[in-house]
């Protein structure tokens, strides 16, 4: 089980790095957008519901919509579990879930469907096979894995 967290672990790391790399080719390649509710007008949950912003603080909106942060964390711990399960159903349920969890910032008019089912599936699909199918993954999880693995050699 501890492995299995620090490759968990390290596999955001990747994927923070990866989504670094991948917005300065964004920015190259000027493919950035904004999100649905700047370009639609009266499509924003802030101004149907103006109390619940200053409730909760919703975010409907970016002015860099592209790739869905949210979409490649949840697409990333679907295929981490995904990997792990080992009953058809459970399959099924995780990848549904997922798609559920990615459906508010849709409707919200924060992302376009791209932003989340293109854009943040790409850089969740590199984190992941950088991290379990190639030596990385497993060197970290020989690591961590350690029985005498104690939380001052990370420091030292």
């Amino acid at each position: 089980m501890r492995q299995a967290f620090f490759i968990f672990l390290f596999m955001l790391v990747v994927q923070l790095i990866i989504k670094i790399i991948f917005d300065q080719v964004i920015y190259v390649m000027d493919w950035q957008h904004v999100s649905p509710s700047y370009v639609f007008p009266h499509y924003s949950l802030s101004e149907h519901f103006p109390w619940e912003g200053y409730l909760l603080g919703v975010k409907d909106g970016s002015k860099r919509s592209f790739p869905g942060d949210h979409a490649a964390v949840l697409m990333l711990s679907a295929s981490f579990f995904f990997h792990f399960s080992s009953q058809y159903w459970q399959k099924i349920l995780i990848w549904l879930v997922a798609i559920f969890l990615m459906i508010p910032r849709l409707i919200g008019g924060a992302h376009w469907a791209s932003d989340n089912y293109i854009g943040g599936t790409v850089v969740a699909l590199l984190a992941f096979s950088w991290v379990f199918y190639t030596p990385l993954g497993s060197k970290i999880s020989k690591y961590f894995g350690r029985d005498n693995f104690t939380l001052i050699q990370i420091i030292e």
